[in-house]
C-alpha cells in the first residue's frame, strides 16, 4: 500500500497548521484549494514555498479556480494523488 494524506479546503486560512500536523504522519500530502479566497490562497502559498525552501517535496498544492464542493475537491485530490502513484487515501478536513 502506497498511500497519500488528501486534504480539501475552502476559505481556511490557518489550514497550514493542519498540514504542518499531517506532515507527523510521514506521508505525501496533496492539498486542494476549492476557489479559496485571497486569504487562504496567500496563505497556501506560503506555507508550500516555504516547504520547497526547506527541500521538503511532498506536498502536492492543487486550486480549483471556483469552489465546487468537498466532494469535487476530493475527487480533485483523489486523482492527483493516483497520478502520483498512490493507492490509497487518508482524508482532513
Amino acid at each position: 500500500m502506497n498511500p497519500a494524506v488528501v486534504i480539501p479546503v475552502y476559505n481556511h486560512p490557518r489550514v497550514t497548521s493542519v498540514i504542518a500536523q499531517a506532515r507527523a504522519l510521514a506521508l505525501p500530502i496533496v492539498v486542494v484549494d476549492d476557489g479559496s479566497g485571497e486569504e487562504t490562497q496567500a496563505a497556501l502559498a506560503s506555507f508550500a514555498r516555504a516547504q520547497r525552501d526547506q527541500g521538503e517535496e511532498h506536498l502536492t498544492l492543487l486550486r480549483h479556480p471556483k469552489n465546487q464542493g468537498k466532494g469535487a475537491a476530493l475527487l480533485t485530490g483523489f486523482t492527483a494523488a493516483l497520478a502520483l502513484g498512490h493507492d490509497a487515501a487518508l482524508t482532513i478536513d
